[in-house]
């Protein structure tokens, strides 16, 4: 709502790890005020403090959370993006059969001050989509201080995409060097349509 005050929303918001399962599912965000908004928000975990002074966490160590995102045969609109990265945690995703009509992005990528392990990336397998989209399908910000980034991974097949006014499908901003920038992002596609 218009008198609620807060500086982004999210309908799902993960901490630590956790899965997200859409199937079938028909979701409009209405959004007024055109704030920051997200369907899902990945978010750094309460351990994360933890990790800085040395304190052992609760449970078994070892690999970083992984965060797995499945959406298939649905409808998602509105004003915002569909997910928001805001921390170095790996992520899966994956769409099928679905259809994305967003004033933002399907992934918006802002990072995190704690480093990622090597191995980390966001990963997103997208097949059989229509996706209508205001901003582009990827936006990725780094900050004015740099913050640390996710590579994205893209494996596309049988899709449809159009793009903002703008007619920008990828946007990468922030104090980071355009080279730095394009190793972030890998894109294998097949049979894809790509509109503007």
């Amino acid at each position: 709502r218009d008198e609620v005050n807060t500086d982004n929303w999210a309908l799902i918001s993960l901490a630590g790890s956790g899965r997200v399962r859409m199937e079938g599912v028909n979701l409009t965000v209405p959004n007024s005020g055109i704030r920051s908004a997200a369907i899902v928000e990945i978010v750094s975990g309460t351990d994360r403090g933890l990790d800085k002074m040395k304190m052992p966490k609760t449970g078994t160590g070892g690999a970083p959370p992984l965060f797995d995102i499945r959406i298939g045969e649905s409808f998602i609109a509105g004003a915002g993006d569909l997910i928001v990265e805001r921390d170095t945690a790996p992520c899966q995703i994956d769409i099928e059969r679905s259809a994305i009509a967003l004033s933002g992005s399907v992934i918006s990528v802002f990072g995190s001050d704690d480093s990622r392990a090597e191995e980390a990336e966001i990963a997103l397998d997208i097949e059989h989509a229509t996706c209508v989209l205001g901003r582009g399908f990827l936006h990725m910000d780094s900050g004015a201080l740099p913050r640390y980034l996710l590579p994205v991974t893209v494996n596309a097949r049988n899709n449809i995409f159009a793009a903002g006014a703008a007619g920008q499908f990828v946007s990468m901003t922030g104090n980071t060097s355009p080279e730095d920038f394009r190793r972030l992002l890998r894109w294998e596609g097949a049979k894809n349509f790509y509109d503007r």
